[in-house]
């Protein structure tokens, strides 16, 4: 395994690049971990990215190497699956009223051949799974947000934003796949046709009155 040295302070003020990777289920092998601790000053982020910040322009290829050799950066990997994360759920937890990591490939799958079939591809949702309300998954922060209420049964959430920093607001309660499924092939066939320039999902359904904003959480996300 190549190594990267360790930054002293002095050379950290000369910053030139930096590398962003995607956590997997936020899970890293023994050998990444100490790459984390040891090579750079590294920031986790709400939407499970890793920033390795302070690295040398010389020293990028090197660290990115290194998180190919680990599976953190996949080209196979596609710009949905790169966005979207669940908790464990079922069957490890026992909090779980629904599943979510296991349930999440098949979702991405049926996502992505929605996103195909109106024309974007290569478009994306944040999108968030988690077994129970207490949102391991960070379901509260996706522009689509799915939390268990049963099996096989979700509340569904929009309006989070690409930053993760804003809360998304009920859309459908207690509903099956079938509902739901069925709402997002509407909503990201209006999105695409009538998103403005680089408009995000969860920007577009806020400013379309699909949901309200939530932006005082204490006031606004029950209203």
């Amino acid at each position: 395994m190549q190594t990267v040295k360790k930054l002293k302070q002095d050379e950290k003020k000369v910053v030139v690049a930096y590398v962003k990777l995607k956590l997997k289920a936020n899970r890293l092998s023994k050998e990444l971990d100490t790459m984390k601790q040891n090579i750079v000053d590294c920031f986790e982020r709400t939407n499970q990215n890793l920033i390795i910040a302070g690295v040398p322009a010389d020293q990028k290829a090197v660290i990115e190497e290194i998180a190919r050799n680990h599976g953190l950066i996949d080209d196979k990997d596609t710009e949905q699956r790169k966005n979207s994360m669940a908790c464990v759920a079922l069957p490890t937890c026992p909090l779980a009223m629904a599943e979510a990591e296991r349930y999440l490939p098949s979702l991405i799958e049926k996502i992505e051949g929605l996103l195909t079939k109106h024309g974007v591809p290569n478009d994306s949702i944040i999108m968030r799974v988690v077994g129970c309300p207490n949102g391991c998954g960070r379901a509260m922060l996706a522009e689509a947000g799915l939390v268990g209420k049963g099996p096989g049964k979700y509340n569904v959430y929009l309006g989070g934003n690409t930053e993760g920093t804003r809360i998304p607001k009920l859309y459908l309660e207690n509903v099956g796949e079938e509902v739901y499924l069925e709402a997002f092939d509407k909503l990201i066939g209006q999105w695409v046709s009538e998103r403005n320039d680089g408009e995000c999902f969860g920007d577009f359904v806020i400013r379309k009155g699909i949901v309200a904003e939530v932006k005082v959480s204490v006031t606004d996300f029950y209203a």
